[in-house]
């Protein structure tokens, strides 16, 4: 978290694996 290009990297393919399995269950977590 404390990096910011860590942090966006992460928010933006939260979003973008919506459709996938493995997001699924990691934002539903």
């Amino acid at each position: 978290m404390a990096q910011p290009k860590n942090a966006a990297k992460s928010t933006k393919q939260q979003p973008a694996g919506k459709g996938k399995p493995a997001a699924a269950p990691k934002k539903g977590k």
